[in-house]
């Protein structure tokens, strides 16, 4: 398979965006992909990102490829979950603690911290609004994350998503208990189960 072949399924297959990193994955040098870019007219998104004319990139895909390591949570996770009219601004993220990028620091993040060992704990992929698949927590996780940082975050957001995941008939009762003990939320959240189950 040619390597013109290769980033052109790539790009087909990520809704038309790809990165200098992934390309060189495939043994494709850097100098043949900038080839490839000038010829096809890439537009470049972002440093090592770039997407094809007809490409609709979603800020939440943006955001994946450029920081890898994050995790959309909080009302970020909340929209991604369907669980939220709106998209939120500034889009919330989680990454490990000791995790830094300059260009993430100076970005309209919202940047949340936690332990290493806790970073995956409920994490799931899901479609972001232009069917890009991003890493973000699950409703269970989410829930927990918003008691811990109810001072950002929407009181009345934070008691509708828990009025909208008691009525669901997919909410995991035992798992967001677990989480809430893990996360030492488990007091703040009884109130809200006692009143709403």
């Amino acid at each position: 398979m040619s390597d013109t072949t290769i980033i052109d399924r790539m790009l087909s297959e990520n809704n038309g965006i790809v990165t200098t990193a992934e390309v060189v994955t495939k043994n494709i040098s850097k100098p043949v992909f900038m080839y490839y870019v000038r010829k096809n007219g890439l537009k470049k998104l972002a440093h090592g990102i770039y997407a094809s004319e007809e490409a609709w990139p979603d800020e939440f895909q943006l955001l994946q490829l450029q920081y890898p390591k994050i995790v959309f949570s909080h009302e970020s996770a909340l929209f991604l979950n369907g669980m939220s009219e709106g998209e939120p601004d500034p889009v919330s993220v989680t990454v490990p603690r000791g995790y830094h990028s300059k260009n993430m620091e100076e970005s309209d993040l919202r940047v949340y911290r936690v332990s290493p060992e806790k970073v995956d704990l409920g994490l799931v992929e899901l479609e972001s609004p232009t069917g890009a698949v991003v890493r973000s927590y699950n409703l269970e996780r989410t829930l927990c994350d918003l008691l811990r940082s109810q001072s950002k975050v929407d009181y009345q957001e934070m008691i509708a998503a828990f009025k909208s995941y008691v009525q669901r008939k997919d909410k995991n009762i035992p798992q967001l208990m677990r989480y809430g003990s893990i996360f030492r939320v488990s007091n703040k959240m009884k109130p809200y189960l006692e009143v709403l189950l």
